[in-house]
C-alpha cells in the first residue's frame, strides 16, 4: 500500500512553495514569513525550527565545499535561536576546517 501511496504523490508546485517562503531555485528562505506564519496557526514560537532548518541549509553547502555559502545559513540561525548549538557547532567546524582549530575552540566555548 505505501507502495501505491508513493505513486500518487507529486511534488509541490515551485509558485505554491514559493508562496509559502521558500525560493527552491536559489535555496533561500523567508524564515521570517514562516516563522510567522507558523506562530499564528499554532500560537507557539517556532523558531528552533527554523534555526535547524536553516543548519540544514548550511550543511548542504558544506557538504558542497562551499564554507563560506554556509556562513550566512548559520548566522540567520543564530538570529532565531541564539543559543542553537547545531549552529555554533557547525561554525566551528568551518574555523576548524579553515585551519583556525584554536579559533574555531575559542568561539565555540564563548557561544555555549
Amino acid at each position: 500500500m505505501k507502495a501505491d501511496r508513493k505513486a500518487d504523490w507529486t511534488p509541490p508546485d515551485a509558485v505554491a512553495v514559493k508562496a509559502q517562503g521558500v525560493n527552491v531555485e536559489s535555496g533561500t528562505l523567508d524564515a521570517d514569513g514562516i516563522a510567522g506564519k507558523l506562530e499564528s496557526l499554532t500560537g507557539r514560537s517556532h523558531q528552533k525550527e527554523i534555526a535547524n532548518f536553516c543548519c540544514e541549509l548550511a550543511i548542504n553547502e558544506m557538504m558542497h565545499s562551499r564554507p563560506d555559502a554556509a556562513r550566512p545559513f548559520l548566522a540567520e540561525a543564530l538570529a532565531h535561536h541564539r543559543l542553537c548549538v547545531r549552529a555554533n557547532m557547525l561554525l566551528g567546524d568551518i574555523e576548524a576546517a579553515g585551519g583556525a582549530v584554536d579559533k574555531a575552540a575559542t568561539d565555540t566555548k564563548k557561544k555555549m
